[in-house]
């Protein structure tokens, strides 16, 4: 991990390992690093909780993401966004 969430820390080390995907859960969801991620990868994220009102981060994960996996029942139906129900199970 970085010390910070900055996105240059995370260009460098995305840069040196150059990963082919990247999977992001809803606990470890860092601005700086979907940002990286969305430039290096294909970038999903799973267990993500959307809210009826969206927040500027919720807007930013959903526009980098190439696939969104909600927990909600009620999800936006967009061919980015699906529901997966929980994944603990």
């Amino acid at each position: 991990m970085t010390p910070f969430d900055l996105f240059i820390s995370w260009y460098f080390i995305f840069k040196k390992i150059k990963p082919v995907l990247s999977i992001i859960d809803r606990h470890e969801f860092w601005p700086g690093f979907v940002l990286s991620a969305a430039f290096h990868s294909k970038l999903f994220i799973v267990n993500y909780v959307i809210r009826e009102k969206k927040t500027i981060i919720d807007k930013f994960a959903i526009h980098f993401s190439e696939k969104v996996f909600s927990v909600n029942e009620d999800v936006y139906k967009t061919t980015k966004i699906s529901h997966s129900g929980d994944t603990r199970l």
